[in-house]
């Protein structure tokens, strides 16, 4: 809301002036006893009023804005976390705020935040490039390497984390 605070009559009066002024007509018919709008300023106050209508409008939707989401959210995520924790997140979120729609790609690699256009990236990664993008840690994974004794008879053992790469490896 817009308030338009005066401090005397005196100011009015200078305030109408120089709006004339500037818009090089009169707005008002003054006399002694009876001041009225001029037809140019029967105009200009509906023009005004339906201008403040709209502002007041922007700024109702502005505010609306924070308390109720809307629009679509561009969101990357590695393939198993989308398919196992984000798919059904999605699913649990649009059903509290149905006008917020979602652009999910699942592929496995850090995607260019930036030229790809994704609003969020949910990735693994123990450490994330140095860039402006602000970031959260979500949680905790741990691996755990597993082999079969008929797996471990052929093959050997790793050693070392390196010693993956020779190994047939499935990732869950």
């Amino acid at each position: 809301t817009l308030a338009v605070v005066v401090s005397s009559m005196a100011n009015v009066s200078r305030a109408v002036s120089n709006l004339e002024a500037h818009l090089q007509t009169r707005l008002l018919n003054r006399t002694t006893r009876r001041i009225a709008l001029t037809e140019a300023g029967k105009r200009y106050l509906l023009r005004c009023e339906q201008i403040l209508a709209y502002v007041e409008e922007a700024e109702a939707e502005a505010s609306d804005a924070h308390s109720r989401p809307a629009g679509q959210l561009k969101v990357h995520t590695m393939t198993g976390i989308g398919q196992h924790y984000v798919i059904d997140a999605i699913a649990r979120y649009r059903k509290t705020h149905p006008d917020v729609t979602f652009d999910l790609t699942l592929a496995n690699r850090v995607p260019d935040l930036l030229n790809e256009g994704y609003d969020v990236s949910i990735v693994l990664a123990s450490e994330l490039p140095d860039s402006g993008f602000v970031s959260q840690r979500l949680g905790i994974t741990y691996s755990i390497v597993c082999a079969s004794p008929g797996y471990v008879k052929t093959n050997g053992t790793a050693d070392k984390p390196g010693d993956l790469l020779n190994h047939a490896c499935l990732r869950l």
